[in-house]
């Protein structure tokens, strides 16, 4: 069964579950990217588009899920 945060496209969308997860957004400083941070948990760089690529969005969900994305 595919997890549900593969098949988020909308990049406002992804970090608001993403958010739901523990993520927080880092202040922003400039650049193209948004940085979220969660302890325990790999720091995510996304970015600032309005769709994430389908391989950015993969890489994502095995970061924030770990194992879990396997099961």
């Amino acid at each position: 069964m595919k997890n549900p945060l593969l098949t988020i496209k909308k990049t406002d969308r992804f970090i608001s579950e993403i958010k739901k997860l523990g993520y927080i957004e880092s202040p922003k400083n400039g650049g193209s990217h948004r940085i979220f941070r969660c302890e325990g948990k790999p720091t995510l760089s996304i970015p600032d588009n309005r769709e994430i690529a389908p391989g950015t969005r993969r890489n994502l969900v095995k970061l924030v899920l770990g194992n879990e994305y396997y099961s």
